[in-house]
This record gives C-alpha cells, sequence and structure tokens, in this order.
C-alpha cells in the first residue's frame, strides 16, 4: 500500500512538473508584427519623451542617409518641433576646437575650420542646398 501511494505521488509530481513548464515558457515572440512608420513622424514623436534625438550617420559616404537627412531638416513637422541642431565633427585632436556650428537664420554659413584635413563631399555644400 505504501509503495502504491508513493507510485501515485511521484507519478503526480512528474504530471505537474510537465504540465507546469509547457504553462511556464516564456514568450519570446511579438504579439503583432512590425511594421513600417513614416520615419520623420516617428522622429518627431521621439522628441515627445525626450529633449535630444540624435541620429547616427553611418558610412561617411551614405548619400541615402544625407538625402534623408536633408528632407527631415525641411519637413514642417521637424522644424515645428526643434530648435537647436548640433552637428559633430573632428577627432581627438581637433577636440579643442568648437565641436558644431549653431546655424540660425541670421547667420551666414561660416568654414570649420581644423588643423587636420575634412572629409569634404563634391558638389555644393549641405548649408547651401538646404
Amino acid at each position: 500500500m505504501v509503495m502504491r501511494v508513493m507510485r501515485v505521488r511521484s507519478s503526480m509530481v512528474v504530471a505537474l512538473a510537465v504540465l507546469s513548464m509547457g504553462v511556464a515558457q516564456p514568450s519570446f515572440g511579438q504579439d503583432t508584427p512590425a511594421v513600417p512608420l513614416d520615419p520623420v513622424a516617428a522622429i518627431v514623436e521621439a522628441f515627445d519623451s525626450h529633449e535630444i534625438v540624435a541620429l547616427d550617420e553611418g558610412a561617411h559616404t551614405n548619400e541615402q542617409g544625407h538625402a534623408f537627412r536633408l528632407s527631415l531638416i525641411r519637413d514642417h513637422r521637424f522644424t515645428a518641433v526643434v530648435n537647436d541642431i548640433v552637428v559633430e565633427f573632428g577627432n581627438a585632436l581637433t577636440g579643442p576646437l568648437r565641436p558644431f556650428q549653431v546655424l540660425r537664420e541670421s547667420d551666414r554659413p561660416r568654414p570649420i575650420t581644423s588643423p587636420q584635413p575634412v572629409q569634404r563631399r563634391p558638389g555644393p555644400s549641405t548649408v547651401d542646398r538646404i
């Protein structure tokens, strides 16, 4: 009799362990599939909850990214929420230099002076194309 009770208990423990493993499995999938968003709207929306939003340049010769950034700063939704744009340049040797230029409507573009060679894009400057 004792042997039979032990078998029933051990069977119940094994059954409960197996069942709990199936129930307690973490779910790594998403409930809904990811959908593409309008990138300008997503960036503008990021300013609702963040004071600073950064964009990575990617590769220095990334023309698609460059074209997107130009379209972004021309978009009225972006200019309605953004009042300052900081453009990083330079390297460790140019650290003492002012690392950005602030271009306001009243400012004229100023040349970037650096003791180091600077990568230049062919054609008119970005400031001229804005």
